[in-house]
């Protein structure tokens, strides 16, 4: 049986005549369509990260299961501070296939934070598009590292001040 360039099957003129078999698999193909898009996945963090200094590291993630080809739109918001003023700090949002992103994954989006005073919280936004190459687990996460001074780096949270990734089918 042919397809559409959805994806959807449907029957040709030369196919058997047990139309609720047709309608069963076009069933199927609309739910596999809609599977991909809208919401997939939240992480929602209220507490302070690790410190971080030099070395780029994980501050947040969250782990879904994805279907190949499906464009992915990515958002993260995330509260950083640092212990001192005048430096920065670089956060970015990666992917990776698997169950964890590291400084390696892929990069969805990237910003510089900059610190005017110890401890005031610089609030940011991040957001971005991928496209699953294979089905399977893919991992999104929030990493950061201190870009210039010496002051040491952290995302805060609590129930007012919420740090978010969220994922949905585009």
């Amino acid at each position: 049986m042919p397809d559409t360039s959805l994806g959807i099957t449907y029957p040709a003129s030369t196919d058997h005549t047990r139309i609720w078999e047709h309608f069963q698999t076009l069933a199927q193909d609309v739910d596999d369509l809609l599977s991909r898009k809208g919401f997939v996945a939240e992480s929602i963090r209220n507490t302070a990260s690790p410190n971080v200094t030099g070395t780029e590291t994980v501050i947040q993630s969250v782990t879904f299961d994805a279907i190949v080809g499906v464009r992915y739109k990515a958002a993260a918001v995330q509260s950083f501070q640092s212990t001192g003023s005048g430096d920065s700090a670089v956060a970015r949002l990666r992917w990776a296939a698997g169950i964890s992103v590291t400084s390696g994954g892929a990069q969805i989006d990237s910003k510089i934070v900059p610190s005017y005073a110890a401890n005031l919280g610089f609030v940011t936004p991040m957001g971005g598009f991928f496209v699953a190459a294979a089905t399977g687990k893919i991992t999104v996460g929030v990493t950061v590292v201190r870009n210039t001074g010496t002051n040491t780096w952290s995302s805060f949270g609590n129930a007012s001040q919420l740090n978010t990734i969220s994922v949905e089918g585009a």
